[in-house]
């Protein structure tokens, strides 16, 4: 709508969306490596009459505010979508604050933050465990919060295929003399001492 004095009037402020690219959380939400951060603002919410973005400005956790563009990149013509990246190297430290700040021409704005945190891995042993009968065993190795298995306390060489370290149940070894009742006989596995199925 139109003021007045022909200023234009809206009450949105822009839209921010922030995604990572380039590295995947951990189920702990954090990261193995730094991510890029794609930046997508939009002043043109359900298809209103927009104002057009005035400023966009971003910051990466050390206090210092950068501007994305120039002035004159919202003013020349009516801007209601601005993409960017914010690159992996301008992230630092085990965690970083990314903000983002936008605003439009009717003076509205809106601000948006994004907590990225480097995961240290810390390994907790699994001792070995011989397989029975009744259990599946597993050979040693070390795991982390965030899911990963590691051959090493240091967590330096990764386990991918978790299903190697598992060792399958035993088979019932069933021998010796059978055992007697009324109702028939059977043989006990001389591993477990578990009872064979009884036959009449």
């Amino acid at each position: 709508d139109m003021g007045a004095a022909g200023v234009m009037i809206e009450d949105h402020a822009p839209g921010i969306e922030l995604k990572t690219v380039g590295a995947e959380p951990l189920r702990t939400g954090e990261y193995e490596t730094l991510p890029d951060i794609s930046v997508t603002v939009t002043d043109d919410k359900d298809n209103a009459i927009s104002s057009g973005i005035a400023s966009v400005s971003y910051e990466t956790g050390q206090g210092v505010s950068k501007p994305v563009g120039n002035a004159s990149d919202y003013t020349a013509a009516i801007v209601v979508n601005k993409s960017f990246t914010i690159g992996a190297d301008e992230l630092s430290g085990p965690e970083t604050v990314v903000t983002v700040t936008a605003a439009d021409h009717a003076g509205n704005s809106s601000t948006v933050r994004k907590t990225i945190k480097i995961h240290t891995h810390s390994g907790t042993v699994v001792p070995a465990k011989a397989a029975t009968c009744t259990e599946d065993g597993n050979l040693a190795h070390y795991g982390c919060t965030c899911g990963k298995l590691f051959s090493d306390s240091a967590c330096t060489v990764e386990i991918t295929d978790h299903a190697s370290v598992i060792l399958a149940r035993l088979e019932h070894v069933y021998e010796g003399d059978y055992q007697y009742d009324a109702e028939g006989h059977w043989k006990v596995c001389s591993r477990c001492k578990t009872a064979d199925t009884k036959q009449s």
